[in-house]
């Protein structure tokens, strides 16, 4: 799975490299096979929530928007209407993916990327990251 960050920071899910925060919320290769499992391949994009601790460790995730083959529409209010069902949230991060195959995030991407950590910061439940996944044959 090829992954980049909204941010423009950017990590290899194949257990090589990553480039990014030095805080302990970037994701790891235990997201990136939550994020998987969660992510159907039909051809469609989904948007998937990964719940996190103070210490930035997942403690649930889950698929809350679907869409179509080039966009999903991304809400706060599904967001964090799961995030809000799991004790001891403290972070979430956010992902969708490309059925496109192309990782690099649109301008809607990082837009909603700033509106969902925007809300997160009135609850407070703070965005850590932000990333667009492709699967890779």
């Amino acid at each position: 799975m090829r992954v980049q960050f909204a941010q423009k920071w950017i990590a290899l899910f194949n257990g090589t490299t990553f480039e990014g925060p030095e805080d302990c919320g970037k994701p790891t290769a235990e997201v990136a096979a939550l994020v998987r499992d969660a992510m159907p391949r039909d051809g469609q994009e989904h948007l998937v929530v990964v719940a996190m601790n103070t210490k930035g460790h997942p403690l649930a995730v889950s698929k809350v928007a679907s869409g179509t083959v080039d966009s999903c529409q991304i809400y706060p209010r599904d967001v964090f209407a799961f995030a809000l069902t799991v004790p001891l949230v403290r972070f979430i991060g956010i992902a969708h993916n490309h059925p496109s195959g192309i990782v690099t995030p649109s301008t809607q991407d990082s837009t909603a990327s700033l509106i969902v950590a925007k809300a997160g910061a009135l609850l407070p439940i703070d965005l850590l990251w932000s990333i667009v996944v492709t699967h890779e044959s």
